[in-house]
């Protein structure tokens, strides 16, 4: 298992780095990744982001907005929230809830004693959702990924995820982000912050998987066309919402 925490807070240069890692890495070569966006929307594969957030308001505020390559519903990131990628060969019996709950055991033995894993895959601290995921499959690799708030400005959160357009009975229930009471991981652990938390993930996991190797970033312009596409408003904006703006 190969580690890194990114040192960019660029969501665009983040995402482009992890797909590329995801497409281009060997095989047989697993990857574990860190970082920390500025405030940013981040939506699923197949959602219309109109329908997902405030678009005007995210406009306004010159937040960014970026369609991921998993499916999943649509998050918040910022300083506050620490994001993960687990990038690996796909093997039938190791499925993303496995990946998924060594997340959750992780801050169940760091962090807090409370913390649960759901049905949904998200995990909870008291009930209230702290951490949601995602996963895709291509040519026999899997990309795990999640979010974990730690001093997320929630009412950030709240303003440019709610207010949204309502969804025509068109747009299907399948694709909708799934409304959660959310909470800071901080708000049990007062002292965390997403720095020290990325730490915390990259010690474990080189306990349980026997790694020392850091992973070397590649060079930009090899992820450069993933960039680019991060910023395409063909690939971030469906054609409805387009015509919408």
């Amino acid at each position: 298992m190969l580690l890194s925490h990114l040192p960019f807070s660029n969501p665009y240069i983040n995402a482009a780095i992890e797909e590329y890692l995801f497409r281009q890495l060997p095989a047989t070569t697993s990857a574990f990744i860190t970082y920390i966006n500025a405030p940013s929307i981040h939506f699923g594969r197949h959602q219309i982001c109109k329908f997902e957030c405030c678009l005007k308001e995210c406009i306004s505020h010159k937040i960014p907005l970026l369609r991921r390559i998993s499916g999943g519903g649509t998050v918040y990131h910022d300083y506050g929230v620490l994001n993960y990628a687990f990038i690996v060969p796909h093997q039938k019996q190791l499925s993303p809830e496995n990946y998924i709950e060594q997340i959750a055991s992780i801050l169940r033995d760091q962090i807090h004693p409370d913390i649960q894993r759901d049905k949904r895959n998200s995990i909870l601290l008291h009930e209230n959702k702290i951490s949601g995921s995602a996963f895709a499959i291509a040519h026999n690799r899997l990309l795990v990924h999640g979010t974990i708030l730690i001093q997320a400005d929630l009412s950030a959160l709240k303003k440019f995820l709610s207010q949204k357009e309502p969804a025509p009975d068109s747009y299907p229930r399948a694709l909708r982000s799934i409304s959660a009471s959310v909470q800071n991981l901080a708000s049990g652990v007062p002292s965390l912050t997403a720095y020290q938390m990325a730490e915390i993930l990259h010690r474990q996991i080189r306990k349980l998987y026997f790694s020392t190797l850091r992973l070397r970033l590649p060079k930009s312009k090899l992820w450069q066309n993933y960039e680019d596409k991060n910023q395409d408003l063909n690939w971030v904006y469906s054609k409805k919402d387009q015509a919408s703006q």
